[in-house]
């Protein structure tokens, strides 16, 4: 019942003080870990004689009592080992305190081997977090507003250079039991650009690890919250798994290339049956139109016919050259943002990712290209069926 009202309605106050007091420990961890709660109620459930229902109060994103990273800290020392391992698994956490944690040589909080692989763990089962970074502007503006651009592009920073440190941090876990262990799962689920990644496989002795690289799908943090990702296809990442001697390595990087190396000329055998998909149509509906037109019985008949082929003629050409009009537009408005940011020198806009962002804007441009030569096709089956109409419609009325 609650988890329904909190999806339809949101929990009345007055059945969250019931749940908080309730006598079953289910009910006060469901509320701990999914309520909106108050003050209260979180001092109440702070002091439940249940440790699974403080841990899951630990977990609830939305406890607004954690808004400095000394607080993440001094609530983690205070916490028993259940509660910390909750509170990893908040989506809010802090990166501080998880960069610590993941640090083998930082000692603050007094973790040996065990506690800290559990906890390293823990965390890298936090989608939400795992995922930060990963708003557009686009959604940013929608909910915050457009005035606060510049926290957007702040938070997408840091939520970068945070991946970053994991990843550079992970190299100092030990590589044994290396598909259960926390440097693996870093390689897997931590999302990093191609540069990174790159270089990390380079330093990889073990295959297993190589692998993990290879099947992190997971896009990089753009801090300019553009919705294009990395096109894994022609990563340096890619090509060193094409060219890696463990067989696993090569299928891995196989299917992110999508195709042989060797294979490239049938991009032009694609590009050629598209233009002949293109073109098959419309020869039919030149075919079809004479038939109609040369079959019209009384001269009403053909004046009618020519003006409606003549309609359908030009209402086609305009819809597929506005299409190709506003794909054009928008890689030239694209490519002078682009430009402004270079010539504003913005310290954001470094090569990484100027080829992060270029990359996916050639294969716009490259696609503008293939819509133009279908273009052609289209004026030319456009101003074909204008002249039949209109030599028709000529002959008819003269």
């Amino acid at each position: 019942m609650l988890g329904r009202l909190s999806l339809e309605v949101g929990i009345p106050s007055k059945l969250v003080e019931l749940a908080v007091t309730d006598e079953h420990a289910r009910v006060r961890q469901w509320i701990a870990h999914f309520g909106s709660l108050y003050g209260e109620h979180e001092e109440q459930l702070t002091r439940d004689p249940d440790e699974f229902v403080r841990a899951c109060l630990r977990e609830n994103p939305s406890r607004n009592d954690f808004w400095l990273s000394k607080h993440w800290q001094e609530a983690f020392e205070s916490a028993t080992h259940l509660e910390r391992l909750a509170i990893v698994r908040n989506p809010h956490v802090d990166y501080d305190l998880i960069e610590k944690i993941f640090d083998p040589d930082n000692q603050q909080f007094g973790l040996n081997k065990e506690a800290r692989v559990q906890l390293a763990s823990a965390f890298l089962t936090n989608e939400d977090a795992l995922d930060r970074g990963q708003t557009s502007y686009g959604d940013w503006c929608r909910r915050v507003g457009f005035e606060d651009a510049i926290r957007f592009v702040h938070a997408h920073q840091r939520a970068r250079e945070h991946f970053d440190k994991l990843w550079a941090l992970a190299a100092k876990w030990p590589a044994t039991d290396v598909e259960f262990g926390v440097r693996y799962w870093v390689y897997r689920h931590v999302g990093a650009d191609d540069k990174t990644k790159a270089e990390t496989y380079k330093t990889c002795q073990e295959p297993a690890l190589r692998r993990g690289i290879l099947r992190n799908a997971r896009p990089p943090v753009d801090p300019y919250g553009s919705s294009h990702s990395e096109d894994r296809s022609t990563g340096e990442t890619t090509k060193l798994g094409l060219q890696d001697d463990d067989y696993e390595c090569r299928r891995l990087a196989l299917d992110c290339a999508g195709h042989w190396p060797e294979h490239k000329k049938l991009n032009y055998v694609s590009y050629a049956w598209s233009v002949l998909r293109a073109a098959v149509p419309n020869a039919v509906a030149i075919a079809l139109a004479l038939k109609i037109l040369s079959s019209a019985s009384t001269t009403f008949e053909t004046i009618v016919f020519a003006l409606l082929i003549l309609i359908f003629g030009g209402v086609a050409w305009m819809s597929v050259s506005r299409g190709v009009l506003e794909a054009e537009q928008a890689v030239c408005d694209a490519r002078r943002h682009l430009r402004l940011l270079e010539l504003l020198r913005d310290p954001l806009y470094t090569e990484e990712s100027k080829e992060a962002l270029g990359r996916p804007l050639s294969q716009h441009e490259q696609a503008v290209g293939k819509n133009r030569a279908l273009l052609i096709i289209q004026s030319i089956w456009s101003t074909a069926l204008t002249a039949i109409a209109l030599y028709y419609l000529v002959r008819s009325l003269f």
